[in-house]
Parts: C-alpha cells; structure tokens; sequence
C-alpha cells in the first residue's frame, strides 16, 4: 500500500508539472490513496491553473463532495505565479476526505466558474472497505461467545461519603470558613460594638455656607489679584463668592439674578438697610471692573473685601448650643 501512495502522488505531481509546463488552463484533485477502510481519512490536493488575466471562483468548497463522501477539514488557501513572466497563476489547497458508506463511491468533478468560462476537476472512484469482526472459532463443544455484545445495564456506584468529601473538599472548606467568620463576629466584635455603641461609618460633617464663603473670600485675599492687576478677575470671584453664599444661606436666587435683582430682594427679606448699602457698594464697583473696564483704587479694592467679609460675618447664623454638639460615646 504505501509503495502505491507513493506512485500516485509521483503520477499526480508529474500531471500538474506536464499541465503547469504547457501553460494550460487546469482544475486537478489528486488524493493520496483511492481505497481506504469505513471512516478512515484520505489526504488530497486541489489545484487550480489559470492566466492572469482571467478570473475563477475558488472560495465556495462544499462540505460534501457526494452525499458518500464528506470533506472533514480544508486547509488554507496558497497563491503562486508561475511562468516566464509570471503570467499564469496557481491557487492550491489542502483537503480531508472520509466516507462511512462501503462500496464503490464516485468523486464527481468540481467545478470552478470563470468570467467566460469553468474548470473541472476529472471524476474518479474510492473504494471504501467495511471492517471485518473477528469471531472466535467453535470448538464443538459448546455454543462460541459472540465478539459482539449488546450493552449492558447501568449499574449504580455505591455511595462514598470519603469520595464525596473528596469531590466537595471547596464547598465544605467555604462553609467552614463562613461558619467560623459568623462565631467571631458573635464572640468577639458584637459584643464590643454593642458595649461602645461606636458608628463604624463616622458621619460626614457638613461645612456652613458661612465657613466655606470666608475661607474663599482669605485665599482670594491672599492671592492678592488686585495687586497684580487683575482687578476683573479679583471682582469677578468676590462677587461669585457673595452671591453663593447669599444662595446656600438664605435660598434666595443670588446666582442667576442681576445685582439690581439681589438687592431688592435682601430688601424683601427684611436685611438692614446699613447691610443692604454696603452689598450695593460692593455689585456696583463689581459690575464697573468686570463690565465697564473700570480700574478701582487700592483703597477701594481692600474695602470691597472688607465688606464682603462683614456681610458674611453680620448674616452668619447664631452658634448653637456646645451640648447639642458633643459626639455620643
């Protein structure tokens, strides 16, 4: 057998050597054997020869050559130019071939359309052998066991508590940690949480609209904007800071509100008129500096701050009561 698939695969490469010289349009399928068991595989080849200049389809290979013969893998795709001048071009590729149907099977040809015309491989046959069963020889004696026997009955295993262990050793092993997680928080950490009644989340203290308005108004003081020129600048954060403050304090719509807007309704809320007079002060130089390229003075830089920080000092809530403060231990 092996010196005829050695004579076959000779006889297939002398035929595409003889096409690829003549320069001749070709389709081949050479296999490495043409008889084979039930099942058993076969390698073969599939080229393709054709100009350049020409076009065919070699991408649709079935998965069945018949309804006898299957295509159980196909390899890659290889491309090569051949000739003088590199005028004919050769696409090969790899096949798997097998059949679980005895007898005598014909590979019918496969066909590769073109632009103007198709090439096709030449039929050929395979002869798939069925297996013989041995049987063991009668003696005369007795009636001979027969090779071949039917199934027999599923048997059940006898329970294992080991083997189980075995197969579960995860499952018990996590359980034994939660149960054991579960008895130290029972011994341990409730009865100390209980005793000093502590908050594992300490609550977050909330910053007074008064506190953030006069921490930004001392690091815009310190930036000292003004006295670098930017009085816009410095204006523009001096006024921002009153005004959310005026609306994280009191409600009122100080953001989006016009100065004129801010003060008629400090006045509708009962604000002294000595406050009222200093916040106008303040918007309207502020409006001057950011609006009207206005250059205030030194002096009236630093009296804008001091207003601003008299506003929020004169309009900050009462200090609660100390007591109501103290954390619960």
């Amino acid at each position: 057998m092996k010196r005829l698939k050695e004579v076959q695969l000779f006889c297939s490469f002398l035929i595409i050597t003889v096409l690829l010289n003549a320069q001749e349009k070709s389709a081949v399928l050479s296999i490495d054997k043409n008889e084979i068991k039930i099942g058993e595989q076969i390698e073969a080849d599939l080229r393709v020869v054709f100009p350049v200049t020409e076009s065919y389809s070699f991408s649709q290979i079935p998965d069945t050559l018949t309804s006898k013969i299957e295509v159980v893998e196909v390899g890659t795709i290889d491309t090569n130019y051949i000739g003088a001048k590199l005028e004919y071009k050769t696409l090969s590729v790899k096949l798997i071939l097998t059949s679980f149907d005895t007898g005598y099977h014909a590979v019918p040809p496969v066909i590769f359309p073109g632009q103007s015309d198709s090439l096709a491989t030449e039929p050929f046959l395979i002869h798939v052998l069925d297996v013989p069963v041995e049987m063991p020889e009668n003696t005369g004696n007795e009636e001979p066991e027969i090779a071949i026997k039917d199934i027999k009955d599923i048997k059940d295993k006898d329970f294992s508590i080991w083997e189980w262990i075995k197969e579960n050793k995860y499952l018990l092993l996590l359980i034994l940690l939660f149960i054991a997680a579960i008895w130290a928080y029972i011994k341990y950490i409730h009865p100390i949480l209980k005793k000093k009644k502590i908050s594992i989340i300490p609550a977050k203290r909330i910053i007074p609209p008064f506190e953030i308005a006069m921490t930004r108004l001392n690091e815009l003081d310190n930036r000292k904007l003004w006295q670098s020129g930017k009085n816009k600048e410095y204006y523009s954060e001096l006024s921002d800071i009153v005004r959310e403050y005026i609306e994280e304090q009191f409600l009122l719509p100080a953001l989006e509100s016009t100065s004129s807007e801010i003060i008629k309704s400090l006045n509708e809320n009962s604000f002294s008129e000595s406050i009222v007079a200093e916040v106008r002060e303040l918007f309207e130089l502020s409006d001057l500096a950011k609006f009207a390229k206005f250059q205030p003075l030194g002096d009236q830089n630093q009296r804008s701050m001091l207003i601003a920080k008299s506003f929020v000092e004169k309009t900050k809530p009462l200090e609660e009561n100390p007591e109501e403060n103290k954390e619960h231990v």
